[in-house]
């Protein structure tokens, strides 16, 4: 436990540090990048948090490199049905993908981000043609499977970071995925009673899960409060504060079932942990799977469904 509190603590440092980057490092550096046809200058702050995006992305696709290769987490022992799956060719386009992309939608936007997309798969299916005799449709499957998930969902931080003109929107996913964790680990822990999914991951109850709701409303309303203007988005600061509310409540289910999905994954892996980076937390992919999945939510309302609404 203690192992965990202090790995706990040194992420929230690390995580704070680069906002801190990116809310005072405000000088404009030498390229611009263009978004939504609107041409933006790129300050020292965000193009530093777009580099942490990519460096979670990065650990997290090269946890499920190894994991489908074959190499779990020293004590752990993937199912004999992944071993040996992902070829050379394979793990190096797949590694490759989250820099093209990323970099890509940094110097160059979302246009340019796709192209690196397709481009990058592109090499991929390529392989059944240039190393038919080693390939096999498993091994492409799974490792479009690592460059989808989590390095493409996650470019709806990267969204975030170049839309918000506060820092609020993009604080909401780094708030309410831990909160609603911790609120579900303390209630869950303390009241107990019927398991939520039994069969997918035994320690979780539904007072837990409800715990974890109230933690995200709660995350939420306390980014509002300190860090968003009254009425940036909504004229009535009755409303707006409805729609924070609204947006952690429906984080926090996405941080809940992001957890259910990573589960079944290390599940049908035959693993306890996706990797060893983050003592007693396991992988990037355990400590960020509620992340993955609240990041396109929130990017969703404030980088496209505000803006078209004003």
């Amino acid at each position: 436990m203690l192992k965990r509190i202090i790995t706990g603590a040194g992420i929230v440092i690390v995580t704070a540090a680069f906002f801190l980057f990116r809310a005072f490092f405000d000088e404009t550096i030498i390229f611009t990048s263009t978004y939504y046809s609107v041409t933006t200058k790129v300050t020292v702050g965000s193009f530093l948090f777009d580099l942490f995006i990519l460096g979670m992305a990065m650990i997290s696709t090269y946890e499920y490199v190894r994991a489908f290769s074959g190499k779990p987490v020293v004590g752990d022992s993937v199912s004999e049905e992944f071993k040996g799956k992902l070829i050379t060719s394979e793990k190096v386009i797949v590694m490759c993908y989250p820099v093209a992309v990323y970099m890509a939608f940094t110097f160059k936007g979302l246009g340019w981000a796709f192209g690196a997309m397709l481009a990058t798969f592109l090499c991929l299916l390529s392989l059944l043609v240039f190393n038919h005799e080693k390939i096999t449709l498993e091994s492409i499957g799974m490792s479009l499977f690592a460059m989808v998930y989590p390095s493409t969902i996650l470019i709806s931080l990267l969204v975030l970071n170049r839309t918000s003109t506060s820092i609020g929107p993009l604080l909401l996913p780094f708030a309410i995925s831990p909160f609603a964790d911790t609120f579900a680990y303390f209630v869950g822990s303390t009241v107990r009673g019927k398991k939520l999914c039994p069969s997918i991951s035994p320690k979780k109850t539904i007072s837990g899960g409800i715990g974890g709701l109230v933690g995200g409303v709660v995350a939420s309303l306390l980014v509002y409060f300190i860090f968003i203007e009254r009425g940036e988005y909504v004229s009535t600061m009755w409303v707006e504060i409805l729609m924070f509310a609204l947006a952690g409540l429906l984080g926090a289910i996405l941080t809940e079932f992001g957890d259910l999905v990573e589960s079944v994954i290390k599940r049908k892996l035959g693993i306890k942990d996706m990797g060893n980076i983050l003592p007693g937390h396991g992988g990037m992919s355990d400590r960020i799977d509620g992340l993955t999945f609240t990041a396109p939510a929130v990017a969703f309302v404030f980088a496209i469904i505000i803006p078209f609404l004003k």
